[in-house]
Formats: C-alpha cells, sequence, structure tokens
C-alpha cells in the first residue's frame, strides 16, 4: 500500500485530501507551531483517534462543501473538518482533542489542495522529521475503547455494525448548520 493517501473531495470543490501518516517525530512543537501560525497550510490530527482513513475524508469532504457554501463554523477548512470528526459543540474542546499536541509522536498531517497541485502537500510534509508510516499500520496506534467511548458506540450496535462504520455514521450524518 502507498504511504501517502490521496482523494479527490466532491467534485464541485475542485479540492482533493492527501493525508499522511508519521510515526517517530520528533519536531513535533516546531511543526505544530508553523501550523498554527498560518504558515503551514493543514492540520495535524492525533492517529490514536482515527480508526480508518475513510473517517478523515468524510469530515474532510463536509467542511470543504461548507467552505464553499459559505457556511463554516470555525475559522479554516481544516479546523472545520477537526470540528466536524469530533462531534462536540464546542470547537475548542474539538481542536484539542482531536488535534496533535507537542508531545505526540504519531500523528495524521491531512492537506487540503487544488486537485491539480499534487506538488504543494509535499512542500508541507518536508518540514516534518519522522517516519512515514502506511495507512495499513493505522489500526495498530488508535485507542479503539476511548473511539467507542467519544462515538457513544455501545456493544449492541458493534453486534450489527463495524467500529468504522459507526464512526462513519456519525460523521457523515445529518447535522444542524451553525451560522456565526
Amino acid at each position: 500500500m502507498e504511504k501517502v493517501f490521496e482523494q479527490q473531495l466532491d467534485q464541485d470543490t475542485g479540492k482533493s485530501l492527501s493525508l499522511y501518516f508519521y510515526t517517530n517525530v520528533s519536531n513535533m512543537p516546531e511543526f505544530r507551531k508553523k501550523v498554527l501560525s498560518g504558515e503551514l497550510k493543514c492540520c495535524i490530527l492525533k492517529v490514536s483517534l482515527i480508526i480508518d482513513v475513510f473517517q478523515v475524508v468524510v469530515a474532510a469532504n463536509k467542511a470543504v462543501k461548507r467552505e464553499k457554501l459559505g457556511i463554516l463554523v470555525t475559522k479554516s477548512v481544516f479546523t472545520e473538518m477537526i470540528y466536524l470528526m469530533s462531534l462536540s459543540d464546542s470547537i475548542s474542546a474539538s481542536l484539542n482533542r482531536f488535534g496533535a499536541q507537542d508531545d505526540d509522536e504519531n500523528v495524521v498531517i491531512v492537506v487540503i489542495h487544488e486537485k491539480e497541485n499534487k506538488e504543494y502537500p509535499e512542500e508541507i510534509v518536508s518540514h516534518i522529521n519522522g517516519q512515514l508510516t502506511s495507512f495499513l499500520d493505522i489500526r495498530k496506534c488508535c485507542n479503539e475503547k476511548l473511539i467507542k467511548e467519544i462515538y457513544k458506540i455501545g456493544r449492541n450496535e458493534l453486534e450489527t455494525s463495524s467500529l468504522v462504520d459507526a464512526v462513519i455514521s456519525r460523521i457523515g450524518g445529518s447535522y444542524p448548520i451553525k451560522m456565526r
């Protein structure tokens, strides 16, 4: 499997998604500072809360659609994506829970970019010091117990669907559109 996951998002948006799974990151404080300052246009997710890349794709697609419609609840498409993944009404709680912190060594880097601009994501990840890892290994780093707790997924539900399906249904389900 390729180590970089790429996916075209909703055709109307003209956006694509590039995902990178890094382990053993040694410069997270510096990299995170560049992201928070806006120098690098991406977001960094805690890998422990990612059960499958499709979880990120669904949230990113909803975020770019909201951006196109001009109805972002947060200030950027990246924070919107994190907000949508968390299912919380609190933006700051969402960012703190799903966004990587300075002491995280294993992370997923998300770059949303114009479909034609394939060099841009590589420029972003050139700033990180870590091991680019296959997404096949992501399940080894996720905390299934915490994921079940965050998304309120009970044992009964898992008798009829997978954990991945349960998480995706919550992120992809209908939601109220909040206006600023």
